[in-house]
């Protein structure tokens, strides 16, 4: 199975407010300017709001037309679904990508919880028996030197 999701990448110039320098750390920063609207915005909306119903749209309305960037963090079972969220962050300017994500099998949680514990047990028990191989091979070094004898007086 696939999931897909939109991950912005550049974001316009104008969409920023100045920046400002931090006191502390002296590193300059800008934050989004909540003002800015992309060209075509307010007509976007309007649309929206009027011939579609979309509550989003009349939301962003009564609120002065506020402008926002299609959300990151949602996880899309389809491609398509994913690259309209891109193509909408072009549209006003910025720059997306979309992600793919290869599911595996699903199972129940204890069962997952089980199969990662297991596989920790099994590296664990890796790790001891290089461990123990090394620890052989000290041994038997240290047993080759003390047979034989020390000629060097």
């Amino acid at each position: 199975m696939r999931l897909y999701r939109m991950q912005i990448t550049n974001y316009p110039p104008e969409a920023f407010g100045p920046p400002y320098k931090d006191p502390e750390s002296g590193d300059t920063f800008s934050d989004f300017d909540r003002s800015w609207k992309p060209e075509g915005w307010k007509e976007h909306v309007d649309d929206q709001a009027d011939n579609w119903g979309r509550t989003w749209a009349q939301d962003a309305r009564e609120d002065n037309y506020r402008f926002f960037w299609p959300s990151e963090k949602r996880t899309f079972l389809t491609k398509e679904a994913a690259e309209s969220k891109a193509w909408a962050v072009r549209r006003w300017g910025g720059q997306a990508i979309v992600l793919e994500a290869e599911v595996g099998e699903f199972m129940e949680v204890e069962a997952a919880r089980r199969n990662r514990q297991d596989a920790k047990d099994l590296e664990k028990a890796k790790k001891l028996r290089d461990k123990a191989e090394k620890l052989k091979q000290e041994a038997a070094e240290l047993e080759r030197s003390a047979k034989q004898p020390d000629w060097n007086f």
